[in-house]
């Protein structure tokens, strides 16, 4: 007999007693009953997981999410809640939305996370894997390229196609994939290079739940305006052009943590959800969920939050009624709606009408390009989690004021620049930074230029000396290197930067090598660090923090290495120059 898959016992009980009062959320205990679809809500702070068991016993994950880049703490959380409470350590189906860490872990190898974790570490076996695949995609980073990395290489990986072939939770349940990968709103392919790509949320797995009158939906982070973010992507109305196919439906799993980039107006009336459930971290940092969406959904909806009610389960038996019961001992009974409301719902033409939104005009290359992996690398993992938003209107880009070229000091050309390791505006990790242009201020060069400054690449820039020119800057007595350069990098800003760069010091030993950055409101340059220059080659991880305001505003820094001896011959290598966060979520 199934049911005797799903053990109910005194000591079952004691355990989820004692993780009750550990702080640690689990549902309810009564068992599952076959002909019961459970929808298994589970508090992961701030990330996102759903566990769901169809009325015969088949399963199915929607992400299995972890709040930072290196832990497998949700891992092992939801691994121990699905053999707890089932009694088994098999799962038919899991559902990758989108590349971001805080829905699937990071998947490298050490450290790892998320639906690898479980499987590699937790012994969960997982029938069929079912991802949005690699050809689309706009903001990029190391969460994707590792998960691709590990993906490609299962044989029970699946790219997802829309419709209802591709997921069975058992008969009368209908598992409808209804978009994915922007839902026709977003062109197709590689979007990275553009100046201000499409958010990975954009590109979310949509799934519509039915069993018999019972609706639910879940979708990730999809978005539902079109706004350039401050951090130098888009977010891309996916939502109004969705609406229509999703229609009324019960239970709306609140997208993107509740962000004010989802559940818009017209969603929402058109969705017109009884319940609805936000998944987010407590006294998170991006300040989820949003007041203006709490506000929106509240006035039809009664609203459940997982860090306050715990995990929360929606149960329904395919007839008119649903149950949602939280950890908190929160039970409700609710009516399946017989019909679409038809009074609150809008066309999608008058929503953008009011709203007055445009569509981002993407200025695609001419030239594609398949997209590339990352190579492996030492040291912190990149990590993509959106940042929070510092304001919620439409800014545009501010004017950096560029370095002079004054007479006498040599400009190098743009056109040098192109065709480097990392095409313009395109990131190959972890090559994150591309040259605009670069000023030799003082000094000549002696090989290479700056479009061989990417990581293991074999090349290098070097400069030599010149005497100074008497002025007040650069004595006559000295010997002096001074270059500057402004870069662009294109992967999602984090909380902390870290600059790599090689140096190579020539004849001279115990040179001081000074680097700056331009700040662009006060116009002046602002002393980053100081290293000591040695003849061996050493890799400088310089903390970039204090120039974050002008990394997350604009994605664009003005770097100028200087330095000076008492004698000539003076001569500096510089490579391997990578600009990378710590971690930069997207939530």
């Amino acid at each position: 007999m199934l049911q005797k898959r799903f053990v109910k016992s005194a000591v079952l009980n004691i355990f989820l007693f004692a993780l009750f009062f550990t702080g640690i959320f689990f549902a309810p205990a009564q068992a599952w009953e076959q002909g019961e679809l459970e929808i298994h809500h589970l508090y992961v702070d701030q990330a996102d997981c759903t566990f769901i068991i169809g009325p015969t016993g088949k399963t199915l994950l929607v992400d299995c999410g972890e709040k930072t880049w290196n832990s497998h703490a949700n891992a092992d959380r939801v691994a121990d809640y699905i053999m707890s409470r089932l009694g088994i350590n098999t799962i038919d189906y899991f559902v990758a939305t989108h590349y971001h860490a805080d829905h699937i872990g990071y998947a490298s190898e050490p450290p790892k996370g998320g639906i690898r974790y479980m499987i590699e570490d937790k012994g969960i076996v997982v029938k069929k894997i079912i991802d949005r695949g690699f050809e689309n995609f706009g903001t990029t980073g190391g969460t994707l390229w590792k998960y691709q990395d590990w993906a490609e290489s299962l044989k029970n990986r699946k790219e997802a196609s829309e419709g209802t072939s591709m997921i069975d939770l058992g008969p009368g349940v209908i598992v409808d994939i209804l978009a994915l990968n922007g839902n026709g709103q977003i062109p197709p392919g590689d979007l990275s290079g553009v100046r201000s790509p499409p958010s990975e949320n954009d590109y979310s797995i949509s799934l519509k739940i039915s069993y018999g009158p019972f609706d639910y939906f879940i979708a990730g982070d999809l978005s539902g305006e079109t706004i350039k973010s401050s951090f130098g992507y888009t977010y891309n109305d996916i939502e109004t052009s969705l609406a229509p196919q999703v229609g009324d439906i019960e239970v709306y799993k609140v997208s993107h943590h509740g962000s004010s980039h989802s559940s818009n107006e017209y969603f929402v009336s058109t969705l017109h959800p009884e319940v609805a459930i936000f998944s987010y971290g407590r006294n998170n940092k991006f300040h989820h969920p949003d007041p203006a969406v709490v506000d929106r959904l509240s006035r039809i909806a009664d609203i459940y939050r997982l860090a306050e009610d715990g995990d929360t389960v929606v149960t329904s038996h395919g007839g008119d009624t649903y149950v949602v019961e939280s950890s908190n001992t929160r039970e409700h009974t609710y009516e399946c709606d017989k019909l679409v409301p038809a009074a609150t719902i809008a066309s999608a033409e008058a929503y953008h009408n009011k709203k007055k939104l445009a569509a981002h005009k993407f200025n695609i290359p001419q030239e594609k390009k398949p997209a590339a992996k990352a190579p492996e690398k030492t040291g912190a993992e990149s990590y993509d989690i959106e940042q929070p938003e510092p304001e919620r209107a439409e800014t545009s880009k501010p004017e950096i004021s560029k370095l002079p070229s004054p007479a006498g000091k040599e400009k190098i050309p743009a056109e040098t620049l192109k065709g480097a390791a990392s095409d313009a505006g395109k990131v190959s990790y972890p090559s994150s930074i591309n040259a605009d242009f670069a000023i030799i201020l003082k000094g000549k060069p002696v090989s290479g230029s700056v479009r061989d400054l990417d990581m293991n690449d074999g090349k290098y820039m070097a400069l030599a000396s010149s005497q100074g020119d008497g002025s007040k800057e650069y004595s006559k007595n000295k010997y002096y290197i001074d270059w500057a350069g402004s870069f662009c990098h294109n992967i999602q800003p984090g909380n902390i930067y870290k600059l790599t760069a090689e140096i190579t010091g020539g004849s001279s030993v115990g040179t001081v090598v000074s680097i700056r950055y331009r700040d662009p409101k006060k116009n002046q340059w602002v002393d980053l660090e100081k290293i000591g220059l040695t003849p061996s080659v050493k890799k400088y991880m310089l903390d970039l923090t204090k120039a974050a305001p002008v990394l997350s505003r604009d994605r664009e820094i003005n770097l100028r290495f200087t330095t000076s001896s008492e004698k000539p011959g003076l001569e500096i290598r510089i490579d391997s120059l990578g600009l990378e966060p710590k971690y930069d979520i997207d939530n």
